[in-house]
């Protein structure tokens, strides 16, 4: 899952989730800088439920795909 300032139906979203009746996965989640209280929601959750894991590395400004020249 990708966020990006979704504070407000994100706690929705996650508990939809979690909800589901099949238990064998995990929820990979990485933010773009939000500056919302995202984070702060995703911590909380990812500390309370293993299947949710927040990827920490650096927004990277949008979706995009990496390119190499050569």
């Amino acid at each position: 899952m990708a966020t990006y300032n979704g504070a407000r139906h994100l706690r929705e979203q996650i508990d939809s989730i979690l909800a589901q009746t099949d238990r064998d996965w995990t929820l990979f989640v990485h933010d773009d800088g939000s500056a919302d209280g995202t984070m702060a929601i995703l911590r909380e959750y990812a500390a309370a439920h293993s299947q949710v894991v927040v990827l920490d590395y650096p927004p990277a400004g949008g979706a995009r795909t990496r390119t190499t020249c050569g």
